[in-house]
């Protein structure tokens, strides 16, 4: 494959290329940061569940069975003989002079001629083209891994030109200029990538302060500050904290029960 190398850099392209690489080596260590604590508050928020699914399930279960007594008997006590129930008599239903009208559909736009175009795609491919042009990794497997992670981001939609851009380690395929481009076009297609770049690293700033704010970030730091086994010995207590809170909303429950029970045989209502 054959290129124009870079001729010796003024001030504007080694500031162009600096910025770059500076930009890659923020992301780095970010991206990995985000990966690592993602794939550790999965598995925590997996091992919790695991361990408490059968005591917050009951928990659940009784809370619900709680708020329905609770509203009951609130309605019993503003209305100690409840009205019955109303219904529209058979005769009255569709005798509405619009009754049955069938609403005509919204009109549908045509669908567009001519080809569509995806920026996206297009400034992914333009990146790929470039770095597929001058690929001279010098060795095959590594080659073969780079064009392996470039293609993902190519294959999804989702992807924009910054995905693909910190998907390849810094080295001389930064520099190269194309055979076609003046200094001027090099300095343009780098300010793209430079605020492809730039939109990336915002994202993973996001993304690590997201994980920050996460409402189950404490069971992935309890999980990281203890051993497998206190990590194990926590879960267990925490379960048979919520089982002991179970028994103590049970009975408050079977009091909610009882008084609805009584209300009911009073006023000679229906089963609850």
């Amino acid at each position: 494959m054959s290129g124009v190398p870079a001729a010796a850099p003024d001030a504007r392209l080694a500031e162009a290329l600096g910025a770059l690489e500076a930009l890659l080596a923020a992301i780095a260590p970010l991206r990995q940061r985000v990966a690592d604590e993602r794939a550790g508050l999965a598995l925590a928020v997996r091992e919790y569940d695991r361990a408490l699914r059968e005591p917050n399930d009951e928990a659940a279960r009784l809370a619900a069975r709680q708020a329905y007594l609770r509203a009951q008997l609130a309605r019993a006590d503003a209305d100690p003989q409840p009205a019955p129930r109303l219904t529209a008599p058979a005769s009255l239903a569709g005798s509405h002079p619009d009754a049955g009208a069938a609403t005509p559909p919204p009109p549908v736009a045509p669908p567009p001629t001519g080809p569509v175009v995806d920026p996206r795609a297009e400034r992914k491919r333009a990146f790929a083209d470039h770095v597929f042009y001058f690929a001279a990794f010098g060795d095959a497997a590594e080659e073969d891994a780079v064009r392996q992670r470039i293609n993902a981001v190519l294959n999804d939609p989702a992807a924009d030109l910054g995905d693909v851009l910190e998907a390849l380690a810094w080295g001389p395929i930064w520099q190269a200029r194309q055979e076609w481009e003046t200094p001027d076009d090099q300095l343009a297609r780098l300010a793209a990538w430079r605020a492809a770049l730039a939109e990336r690293l915002a994202h993973w700033r996001r993304a690590a302060e997201a994980l920050d704010r996460d409402d189950q970030r404490s069971l992935y730091e309890e999980r990281r500050s203890r051993t497998p086994d206190g990590w194990r010995r926590y879960l267990a207590e925490l379960a048979e904290e919520q089982r002991a809170e179970n028994a103590r909303l049970a009975r408050a429950v079977a009091a909610l029960d009882a008084e609805w029970a009584r209300r009911q045989a009073a006023f000679g209502g229906a089963g609850a």
